[in-house]
C-alpha cells in the first residue's frame, strides 16, 4: 500500500509517496490542471498497489513580510 500526501496550491501539486514503513518512495510536483493530475494518476498506477491519499489545500493565508 502507498500513502500519498498532496500539497495543493494555485501553481502546483507537490506529491510525497511513502510505503507502509513510512519510507519515501517518490516525490515530485505536477501542475494543478487536468493534464497534471492525469500524469499524477498514471505515475501512481505504475506502482501497482492500492493508494491512500490526503490533500492539503493552501489558502494563501501565509504572512509575507
Amino acid at each position: 500500500m502507498l500513502h500519498v500526501g498532496l500539497d495543493l496550491s494555485r501553481k502546483r501539486v507537490d506529491v510525497h509517496v511513502m510505503n507502509d514503513a513510512g519510507e519515501t518512495v517518490d516525490t515530485w510536483a505536477v501542475l494543478p490542471d487536468r493534464d497534471g493530475l492525469h500524469a499524477l494518476a498514471r505515475r501512481l498506477e505504475q506502482h501497482g498497489t492500492p493508494v491512500y491519499a490526503a490533500i492539503e489545500s493552501m489558502t494563501g493565508g501565509a504572512v509575507r513580510p
